[in-house]
C-alpha cells in the first residue's frame, strides 16, 4: 500500500478460534487521512486489510480502542464522525474483513471490551457512559 502517509501501529488483538491476528494501524490516506486500516495476520503473512475510517479520537487507551469477538470472528473499533463513518462502533468480520453496519452511532467511545463468553461487546463514552451490544448488534 505505497502510501505518502505512514501508518502507525496502535494495538494488536488476537483471536485464536480463527488463529489470527488484528493489528490497528492509524494514518494513511484512507478516508480522507482521517483513518486508519485493519491488517489480519495468519502466520507470518498479512492476509487480508480493511479501512478504518475516523478512528475514534476520544480520551483513553488506544490499545482499548480495538478488540475482537471470538465466537463470532467479529472486530470492533470504535471510530468518530468523519469521512466515511458516522461514529460509533465500527464491525468487521474476521474471516473476510468485510465491513458491516456501525453500532451505537453517532457515539463517540473511548473503550471497548468484550465478554467472550457472553457474547456481548461494552463500549464506554468519555462521559463514562457504558453501551451494551449482544453478539455485535444493537
Amino acid at each position: 500500500m505505497g502510501s505518502l502517509y505512514p501508518f502507525n501501529p496502535i494495538t494488536v488483538v488476537y483471536n485464536s478460534a480463527a488463529g489470527a491476528v488484528y493489528v490497528y494501524l492509524d494514518g494513511g490516506t484512507s478516508c480522507g487521512k482521517s483513518g486508519g486500516r485493519i491488517d489480519r495476520i495468519v502466520g507470518t503473512t498479512v492476509t487480508g486489510q480493511a479501512a478504518v475510517c475516523g478512528a475514534s479520537k476520544a480520551t483513553g487507551n488506544p490499545a482499548r480502542k480495538l478488540t475482537v469477538l471470538k465466537n463470532f470472528n467479529r472486530v470492533f473499533a470504535a471510530q468518530q464522525n468523519a469521512i466515511g463513518t458516522s461514529g460509533g462502533i465500527g464491525v468487521v468480520d474476521g474471516s473476510t474483513l468485510l465491513p458491516q453496519a456501525p453500532l451505537g452511532t453517532p457515539r463517540q467511545f473511548a473503550a471497548l471490551a468484550v465478554n467472550n463468553t457472553t457474547g456481548k461487546v461494552y463500549a464506554v463514552d468519555p462521559a463514562g457512559t457504558v453501551a451494551v451490544f449482544r453478539t455485535g448488534s444493537a
